[in-house]
């Protein structure tokens, strides 16, 4: 028997950079105690375990909606000890199917989510906070490497399909927190994605030159999608006129995806958009109509 299954540890020391249930890298973490405190539960490794709070796997173990013998697995793999060994130390009544538990123990994979816990996971992010999009994409990820592709996680979770992939590919490109830059947005990151050059562009955002030293100064959202269109134009020469529309149609796009998402949101910002463009919109219908004709015709 393990004697450091009894070894009391507080949660702090038991903190890992990885939900052990799900996988997720994203944070917040939280120490579950398999037999909860209240109940006796010892302050042991036995019984604790690292949960993701966003990912809900948190919220779920508290619920007993992820089963105690689950979780048993998860330590009896992490602490190289038998389930039996950990069911004894936390003082848990060794069930009778022990034997095909064991058996778990050394064949389960590391992570034990379904397709169908993956999609709960990423309505649950969408629920709790929406700026957790790096988290959306290592969910999409692992749905993909499930074999679902971006129309049939729409079709399950809602969204459109450009939204998930977005999610995925920006994810993709940046997947770790040390791929990232902490004190630029999410945005900068999407935008250095598409470039096909993202450590790159998003080392030219966070204020370094082509050589990789500090500028000391941050780009906006706004001067790295003008730094980025810019070094576009230079390589392709001077833009056509049917290239100036074709790029006002990029911007129009966008905003257009910007305010949709802002809908999806709801509350106040929303309201307030909705009440602004219903004036703009009231205030000058004939330069709209006039600006849309003259576009077909410059089109055509």
């Amino acid at each position: 028997m393990s004697q450091a299954l009894y070894d009391i540890v507080s949660n702090e020391e038991m903190r890992l950079e990885w939900c052990e249930y799900c996988g997720l890298t994203r944070g917040p973490f939280e120490t579950h105690h398999i037999k909860p405190v209240g109940s006796g539960g010892p302050d042991i490794r036995a019984n604790k375990i690292n949960l993701c709070v966003f990912g809900g796997c948190h919220t779920k173990a508290q619920k007993y909606e992820i089963k105690t013998h689950e979780l048993i697995i998860l330590v009896a793999r992490r602490e190289k000890a038998t389930a039996a060994a950990v069911y004894t130390a936390i003082g848990i009544v060794i069930p009778k199917n022990i034997d095909e538990i064991e058996v778990l123990v050394t064949n389960s994979q590391a992570s034990p989510k379904t397709v169908e816990d993956l999609l709960s996971m990423l309505v649950h992010t969408e629920q709790t906070d929406q700026e957790v999009r790096f988290l959306q994409g290592e969910i999409v990820d692992q749905l993909v490497k499930r074999g679902m592709n971006y129309p049939q996680i729409s079709a399950a979770v809602g969204k459109s399909t450009a939204y998930w992939r977005v999610r995925h590919k920006t994810y993709l490109a940046f997947p770790t927190k040390n791929s990232r830059v902490p004190t630029l947005s999410w945005t900068h990151h999407k935008l250095a994605e598409a470039t096909g050059d993202p450590k790159k562009w998003i080392e030219k955002a966070a204020g370094k030159n082509d050589q990789g030293e500090e500028t000391g100064k941050e780009m906006s959202v706004r001067e790295l999608r003008r730094a980025i269109e810019s070094e576009a134009v230079k390589k392709g020469g001077v833009p056509t006129e049917q290239e100036e529309i074709d790029r006002a149609y990029r911007k129009a796009r966008r905003v257009y995806n910007d305010v949709v998402e802002l809908f999806s949101l709801g509350g106040e910002p929303a309201a307030w958009l909705v009440q602004e463009l219903k004036q703009l919109l009231g205030e000058m219908p004939a330069q709209l109509v006039e600006g849309k004709k003259e576009t077909l015709r410059r089109v055509k």
